[in-house]
């Protein structure tokens, strides 16, 4: 199973131990974590655009069966899941 790690990545790297460790607890209970700042942005090194960014996160969440989320991040994905809601409700 997979799990999807919606942490916000700080640029000064102060929670990347603790991505590591979250990561490692998981994988003791046997999940594979997917963390889009370490998996995909490679810990900043490489640049994306937003949109890359976003595409990359939901195609991430899509195949996972778990989320933790971190609850500032969590805000930010529902205000960005609302707006597209409402988009496709007006068709555009």
């Amino acid at each position: 199973m997979k799990a999807y790690l919606g942490i916000t990545f700080h640029h000064n790297k102060q929670n990347r131990e603790s991505i590591k460790r979250i990561s490692q607890v998981l994988a003791e209970c046997g999940f594979e974590t997917v963390c889009v700042c370490r998996d995909i942005a490679q810990w900043e090194m490489v640049a994306l655009s937003p949109r890359e960014l976003m595409t990359a996160t939901f195609d991430a969440i899509r195949s996972c069966q778990l989320m933790v989320i971190d609850i500032g991040i969590l805000f930010d994905l529902w205000s960005i899941l609302a707006r597209k809601r409402r988009r496709a409700d007006a068709g555009y």
